[in-house]
């Protein structure tokens, strides 16, 4: 029997397009903090409850699937996560803020594993493709792969034509990432690494940012010394990548993490003007993994393409939930997990290619 789907966060961008997807399956339940709600389960015949993070836990039930939408993850995700924890659910999540996913890792992850709770982070664009075509990467290098490098070239939770991938941006911008290098983790500035991508028939300029991929991929191949991921998708931001990759750049965000200065600027970001769903025909999901050896030489490469990255994280989320929903909670790994040890290689691979997203 399938468990329960609590979607958190029905009324956002995302939580609305998985509440779509959704629609029509049993066992399915809205939640949100905003009354629109009600209208959003009217319309898809779903039972909804109104109700902020407080509240939470009064509306799960001990095996739940809990599917957390509702960003910011860095302001909000750790008292979801914990309510998760408490309650005795299942959590997913599509978090792309390497702050709050090391925060998810280094204090909430033990918490988990005492209570025998699975936590399963960034089932969108990032890092469900990521981790594909990472694998895929380094298994075609035989062996050989020291490093693989992710770029990230468009990117839902990142998305600054929605509020919340609007502020969940600044808050990335200006503090510190995870890396592995050197076969292990480290916390860097973000930026600290440039690259150019070939991808689309098109040069596009990443920097580091870091990502969940950066914690799971070391266990799934021992071999790699250097995890590295990288983001192009800054959208209006594009042209700051050069300033973000200079040694002053440190000195030029520091300030942005102070108390009162944050709280202008990401209400600023809050307040900015983006553009609905309707002006995003033409946005394209791409993701590159290139694998080096030890000499630094490239061995292999995959890039997957897809639609509009918004469109195609919700339908990951969505059959990542329902995907988690049917398996036994015995057979789940405790702790904080990735897309490859719930759901399996060949799992993942079928999702993104449900959701439209073709490996090459």
């Amino acid at each position: 029997m399938r468990r329960r789907i609590v979607v958190y966060g029905a009324t956002g961008r995302v939580g609305r397009l998985v509440s779509e997807e959704l629609a029509g399956s049993s066992g399915v339940l809205l939640a949100a903090r905003d009354p629109s709600v009600e209208r959003t389960g009217a319309a898809l015949e779903l039972p909804v409850a109104v109700t902020d993070i407080a509240g939470l836990a009064g509306v799960l039930q001990p095996g739940d699937v809990l599917v957390n939408l509702a960003g910011p993850f860095d302001l909000s995700g750790d008292t979801v996560v914990s309510t998760a924890i408490t309650s005795q659910v299942t959590y997913l999540d599509a978090a792309v803020e390497p702050a709050f996913l090391d925060r998810l890792h280094r204090d909430q992850g033990p918490a988990a594993v005492r209570a025998r709770v699975t936590l399963l982070p960034s089932i969108g664009v990032a890092a469900l493709v990521g981790h594909l075509v990472a694998h895929e990467a380094v298994v075609a290098a035989a062996g050989d792969a020291r490093s693989v490098a992710v770029a990230y070239l468009s990117v839902a939770g990142l998305d600054v034509d929605e509020e919340a991938g609007r502020r969940a941006l600044v808050r990335a911008l200006t503090r510190d990432t995870v890396a592995y290098r050197g076969g292990r983790r480290v916390h860097e500035p973000v930026a600290r690494r440039r690259r150019t991508v070939q991808a689309g028939g098109h040069r596009h300029d990443v920097v580091s940012l870091g990502g969940a991929e950066v914690w799971s991929l070391p266990g799934l191949h021992p071999e790699l010394e250097e995890v590295e991921v990288l983001t192009g998708a800054l959208g209006i931001l594009g042209p700051g990548l050069a300033v973000l990759t200079t040694p002053i750049a440190p000195h030029l965000t520091w300030p942005l993490r102070l108390g009162a200065v944050e709280g202008l600027v990401d209400r600023a970001a809050a307040l900015a003007p983006g553009v609905g769903l309707g002006g995003r025909e033409r946005a394209v999901t791409r993701v590159v993994a290139q694998v080096a050896g030890a000499d630094g030489q490239p061995l292999s490469r995959r890039e997957a393409v897809g639609g509009d990255p918004v469109l195609v994280t919700a339908r990951l989320a969505a059959a990542s939930a329902i995907r988690v929903a049917e398996r036994d909670l015995r057979d789940l790994p405790v702790g904080v997990t990735d897309p490859m040890a719930v759901l399996g290689v060949d799992g993942v691979a079928d999702m993104c290619s449900w959701a439209g997203v073709v490996v090459m």
